[in-house]
């Protein structure tokens, strides 16, 4: 599996899928219309696909008196799988998201009610910032305690030298066989073809996962009154 390949040596993968398929040939005038390409197609294959090469852990520390926590550095947010906490020597089950009224009534994160273990966690937007909020806050500092599982965030794919996430001939047989559609030419669908089969070998059998609810909630409906820390 061909990645870490820079952008400038895949958009040479596309000219030449494309003039070795079809005898087309794209000069230097063509490179920003092909970059946008590939970066669109990674963007839409990392979405739309599970990769359990990206699937890792990140951990962060929980601090007593502390209720909101950035998201880990690397995890992209919005591919969460779980949250779990290890209390008592013990990694917890998944935690459920979603904090209510009926939470805040039993532990007031207003008035500052702290208890241990954390049990539960949401999407919260600070400033236009999204972070996560945990709930009961905790009583107690707990080091690399909240464990997050999810996928790593695409790296950049902007310039020449940025390299690419996903695999580099995945990225270019669907760049060709779209440049090759758009300009009518028969050879789109061998090439696309190409691409589909490449990624069934590549995905092999695809696994269900926990939709989460993004739909973060803004922190202004409750005035912050503590400083906010952040845990590394």
């Amino acid at each position: 599996m061909p990645r870490g390949r820079t952008l400038a040596n895949v958009r040479q993968d596309v000219k030449k899928e494309l003039l070795d398929s079809a005898n087309v040939n794209l000069g230097k005038n063509a490179n920003p219309s092909i970059n946008a390409k590939l970066q669109r197609v990674q963007r839409t294959l990392y979405r739309e696909n599970e990769w359990t090469f990206l699937t890792k852990n990140f951990d962060k520390t929980l601090s007593a008196g502390q209720y909101l926590y950035d998201i880990p550095t690397g995890l992209a947010y919005d591919t969460i799988i779980e949250i779990r906490h290890k209390w008592g020597g013990s990694w917890s089950p998944p935690l459920d998201q979603g904090i209510d009224m009926d939470h805040y009534n039993e532990h007031d994160t207003d008035n500052d009610d702290r208890s241990d273990p954390v049990m539960r966690w949401d999407f919260t937007d600070t400033s236009g910032t999204t972070q996560i909020e945990v709930h009961p806050i905790p009583a107690t500092n707990q080091t690399n305690a909240l464990r997050f599982r999810g996928k790593t965030a695409l790296l950049a794919f902007d310039n020449d030298t940025d390299v690419c996430t996903l695999d580099s001939d995945l990225l270019a047989l669907y760049v060709a066989a779209e440049i090759l559609d758009a300009r009518g030419r028969k050879e789109a669908a061998q090439v696309f073809g190409k691409a589909e089969h490449l990624l069934k070998t590549l995905k092999g059998k695809t696994k269900g996962k926990k939709v989460l609810n993004l739909n973060a909630r803004r922190v202004s409906r409750r005035p912050l009154t503590r400083i906010h820390i952040s845990a590394g």
